[in-house]
């Protein structure tokens, strides 16, 4: 017997001899003394399991992971504990009473517990019970005392008192007696769902009175969400009504469709609290009047299928050109051999056709863009039309020479002069998609980043929009940012990441504009437009010459690591007899070592590149930035090499190996633009595709270098933005196709989700909680051994096609080798159609209904067979149908007939110039709907490292323009109009005949 006196807190002790106990949090790491946790037990005294109770055993009895504690077993309690200061431990309930919540871990004991505390109470419990909206929702129940009165409102407002607003009831229901099970505890499986909650089904038709006020309309609105619920205007949709993400998206989409409020938008929601400003900002737009859409433009049937009929014919030309550019090294190799000369010269041959293939083909685009359409002229020109005919053809030649390796270099600027660009020899761009290059004019010192667009030529309403621009000295455009046409940028002025200048917008001088779409923010200050000094033309074009040396050392990169498998399949089929191909049963086996060969080659490369490359400011015409051109150049060279090996369990590893410090359990997909000596990347994080991560930035011929970190368990987005320098915290949130807060937002803040362009704050957004942790953030060893094998197969897939369709083409083509060139390039597109293109694109639609069969709405965690089959069958789309087909398909009637093939629903004369779709029986488009360039339905997110798929559906004759993402769980209308670098939010429903733009979605 232990004796306390009045000053001590009862606790519960220490533990007996032989026993040995810690404290762990919800993903097995011991806490320090002080924090709350569950307690576990370990030592000789612990027992093998439970009588008979298997399954309980196996929950409850693990084997010990931690050396410090002794034993081979560890015994979880259940019990939620603190160990004081002294070792005595502090019994704070059971963790089995905690739930999740919208991503939130709640005691259902502590609320109990203040419920008991309110004077009226004799009895409480709480549990969760889904809605009529289908929502899992925290309710109460009270037993009231005999002679007390129950006001549900009061008592909630008395619980938000002690509570968070995520804590506090959304229903409290008034109960004669507890339910209880034989052992007294309450049964919280028969406690009543509330009345509220039932007066509507879940598809029950809303109805709202159209005639009546915004405000009107709004609490109409708000009672369907809400149902039951008090509601009047001085509530917050977040604290006071416990909304989150997706309620938000039901109310929104209400507003618009049933009570005649089509330009409701999410953003302002959240921009507007509470409610009472909420409604003062729908009657302001309510009251503006609506922007009235053009007619759609439609060409005859005559018309249209004689424009396809046209680009059927010079697809022929296109991919017998594209054949001879991937094929041609390999045909001269083998020439060489067997006409024994031997393997160097063969592979010299190789490597000397890979160099000379990119200046030929150079010549052949420029050559082609004047023959057949000359200098593009601003216009408006008919869908399917003769004019759209030969830009199409333009843009799809172009197509097949990428200009990555020369971008940020003074030759960037000299190529894009030959494509008809007005373009100053100063200007410092990345890699700059243009639309239409002869009505494109970019002044001295113009700098760009990566990702950026000039988006001058657009199908909108049936018709081919072409519209000048002009980016005047000392601009600056920061990363993913946009310029539509008809615009102008003057002198020093600035368009900031993610950032969407649209149609007939002008940034004036010395204007700094940001957000999508782009608003000025502030003008610059007399220092920041002083005229900076810069280079001579003379040291560009020293510079220059050093570049265009350094273009033949990539090929190398690429043939070398392929030397050993090119000459073992010579070595096999020189002694196998004629069009016998059995060995082919090894191409897995040289694919694993081209690939492990190429990520070795890499990994050295780039570290020896970086070496002692710190934060600080270098000049562009310098040793330093040369180093950081050539690594950052052969990191987007692995992007398509080895895109596989992106978004699988072993793409951390390759991070590290380049110089990156990434900690346990993070994921990380198709980042680019990354300095993976100055990147740091937290435990249990998440990096999706396409995110531009701590991109380098470059200022008046200077090259600013900075660290950039990310904190545990830290999501970023599909096309999210973390700039250079930035240090994202723990737990935080960026969403898809928005940047991180500034220091400022972040200051005035507590919130730790943020989405949009500005970004915008998300005080309670809709979290997954449906799955154990141990299939999300902390899988055992067992899963990511199952996982390693199942992305390990799919990693060498589709480098084994390659190999195997390689083999085969060179094999039936290389009889034309003697005197017979002529028939080869003729034959060539037909060769390569029957032998690579189809067989690739069919193998991929027969794995996917084989593996995956046909896509439907679902929730599946990360760690589980059908999420790795599914992301296989969409990394094997991107790496073998999408380059070597699909994607010189983009504006012909013939994309969206194949891709009927894989599942996605498309009508009649649908103008698709994206190939950005993944699960694809999840996507509907209408008639004659029309998708610009890099556009797309995104299907599926990893919310909470949760796979949740949903679907996306496009009215007919609706314009989708460049950059702009729709998330699942969507239904856009007929005959919308949305503007490039949009955020369609998840849930969201867009009426007829509207018009939107934004980041996240407003009215326009």
């Amino acid at each position: 017997m232990i004796i306390l006196n009045s000053t001590e807190e009862l606790t519960i002790g220490g533990p007996l001899p032989n026993y040995h106990l810690a404290v762990i949090d919800e993903n097995m790491n011991i806490v320090p003394r002080g924090e709350r946790g569950e307690m576990i037990i370990s030592g000789p005294g612990v027992s093998k399991g439970y009588f008979n109770l298997p399954e309980l055993t196996e929950q409850k009895f693990l084997p010990n992971p931690f050396s410090d504690l002794p034993g081979d077993t560890i015994y979880k309690t259940g019990d939620a504990v603190v160990i004081r200061e002294n070792g005595f431990i502090d019994f704070q309930g059971r963790i089995d009473d905690q739930i999740k919540l919208r991503g939130y871990r709640i005691e259902l004991g502590e609320i109990e517990s203040r419920l008991n505390q309110l004077q009226n109470i004799s009895s409480a419990a709480v549990c969760v019970k889904e809605d009529s909206n289908g929502q899992g929702q925290l309710v109460g129940y009270a037993v009231i005392k005999n002679d007390a009165s129950f006001d549900e409102n009061e008592t909630r407002k008395e619980l938000a008192k002690f509570l968070a607003p995520y804590m506090v009831p959304i229903a409290i229901v008034q109960m004669k007696e507890m339910p209880r099970m034989p052992s007294g505890k309450i049964d919280r499986k028969k406690l009543p769902i509330p009345e509220s909650f039932s007066q509507h089904e879940k598809n029950e038709d809303i109805k709202i009175d159209t005639e009546a006020s915004v405000e009107d309309k709004l609490i109409q609105t708000l009672q369907w969400v809400f149902p039951g619920k008090d509601i009047n205007l001085k509530h917050d949709f977040f604290t006071d009504l416990g909304g989150h993400s997706l309620l938000a998206a039901t109310l929104v989409s209400h507003l618009r469709q049933k009570a005649g409020i089509p330009y409701a938008s999410l953003k302002d929601i959240y921009e507007n609290r509470p409610l009472s400003a909420y409604a003062e900002c729908l009657k302001n737009k309510h009251e503006q009047e609506p922007i009235k859409q053009e007619p759609f433009q439609r060409v005859s049937t005559f018309q249209y299928y004689a424009c396809n009929a046209a680009q059927t014919v010079s697809l022929m030309a296109v991919f017998a050109l594209f054949s001879i550019q991937i094929f041609f090294p390999y045909l001269s190799y083998y020439y060489f051999q067997i006409n024994g000369y031997g393997t160097t010269y063969a592979l010299l041959s190789a490597v000397l056709l890979y160099t000379l293939i990119p200046p030929v083909y150079s010549i052949i685009i420029l050559l082609t863009k004047w023959l057949i359409i000359g200098k593009i002229k601003e216009g408006d020109y008919p869908l399917w039309g003769w004019y759209y005919f030969r830009w199409w053809l333009w843009k799809t030649i172009k197509r097949l020479m990428p200009s990555e390796f020369i971008v940020e270099t003074p030759l960037y600027p000299k190529y894009l002069r030959l494509l008809g660009v007005k373009v100053h020899p100063s200007a410092q761009l990345s890699l700059l998609p243009i639309a239409a290059e002869d009505l494109v004019t970019i002044d001295e010192n113009v700098t760009t980043s990566s990702g950026c667009s000039i988006d001058n030529a657009s199908v909108e309403n049936g018709i081919l929009k072409i519209r000048k621009v002009h980016i005047k000295a000392h601009a600056y455009l920061g990363s993913s940012a946009i310029v539509c046409g008809e615009t102008t940028i003057e002198e020093f002025g600035e368009l900031q990441d993610l950032s969407c200048l649209n149609e007939g917008k002008t940034i004036g001088f010395g204007e700094i504009w940001d957000g999508s779409p782009a608003e000025k923010l502030r003008t610059k200050s007399a220092e920041e437009v002083e005229i900076p000094t810069l280079v001579s033309a003379k040291k560009r074009n020293k510079y220059s010459l050093l570049y265009a040396c350094s273009l033949f050392f990539f090929p190398l990169l690429i043939v070398l690591p392929l030397a050993p498998t090119l000459y073992t399949l010579y070595y096999l089929d020189d002694r196998s007899s004629d069009y016998s191909f059995y060995y082919l049963w090894q191409a897995p086996i040289l694919s694993t070592v081209y690939i492990l060969l190429f990520i070795g080659v890499v990994s050295i490369i780039t570290r020896l590149l970086q070496c002692n490359m710190k934060p600080g400011v270098y000049p562009v015409y310098s040793f330093i930035y040369y180093r950081k051109w050539i690594k950052d150049q052969i990191f987007n060279l692995s992007l398509t090499i080895v895109h596989p090996l992106f978004a699988s369990i072993y793409i951390s590893k390759f991070y590290r190996m380049m110089g990156a410090k990434v900690g346990k359990n993070s994921e990380i997909s198709t980042a680019s633009d990354v300095s993976h000596n100055l990147l740091e990347i937290g435990e249990g994080s998440f990096i999706a595709d396409a995110v531009i991560l701590g991109e380098h930035d470059i200022r008046n011929q200077k090259l600013i270098l900075a660290k950039t970190k990310i904190g545990n368990n830290s999501f970023v987005g599909n096309s999210g933005l973390i700039p250079q320098g930035y240090e994202l915290g723990d737990n935080m949130l960026i969403g898809v196709l928005s940047k991180a807060p500034t220091e400022e937002q972040l200051e005035n803040s507590s919130e730790k989700d943020w989405f949009g362009s500005p970004p915008i704050g998300l005080p309670s957004r809709q979290k997954s909680d449906s799955f154990k942790d141990s299939l999300t953030y902390n899988p055992p060893v067992r899963l990511q051994l199952a996982r390693a094998i199942v992305e390990g197969i799919r990693i060498i897939l589709p480098q084994t096609i390659i190999i195997i369709c390689s083999v085969l083409f060179i094999a039936y083509t290389s009889n034309y080798l003697e005197g017979k060139i002529l028939y080869l390039l003729v034959f060539a597109p037909f060769y390569y159609l029957g032998i690579v293109a189809l067989p690739s694109f069919f193998l991929t639609v027969l794995l996917k209904w084989i593996l995956v069969g046909k896509y439907k709405k679902t929730e599946m965690p990360m760690y589980s067979l059908k999420v790795w089959l599914s992301e296989g069958i969409t990394t094997i789309y991107e790496a073998l149908p999408v380059i070597f087909f699909l994607d010189f398909l983009r504006g012909t009637m013939w994309l969206p007939f194949f891709m009927r093939f894989l599942g996605v629903k498309i009508g009649k004369r649908v103008w698709l110039n994206t190939t950005d779709i993944t699960e694809y029986d999840m996507v509907s488009i209408g008639d004659e709907a029309m998708l610009n360039e890099d556009c797309g339905p995104q299907t599926h997110l990893f919310e909470d490292r949760i796979m949740k798929v949903g679907g996306v559906k496009i009215g007919s004759q609706t314009t989708i323009h460049s950059r702009t993402i729709i998330l699942y769980d969507t239904e856009i209308g007929n005959n919308v109009h949305i503007d490039a670098l949009s955020l369609v939010m998840k849930g969201e429903a867009l009426s007829d005949n509207t018009s939107w733009h934004g980041s996240p979605l407003r009215g326009k």
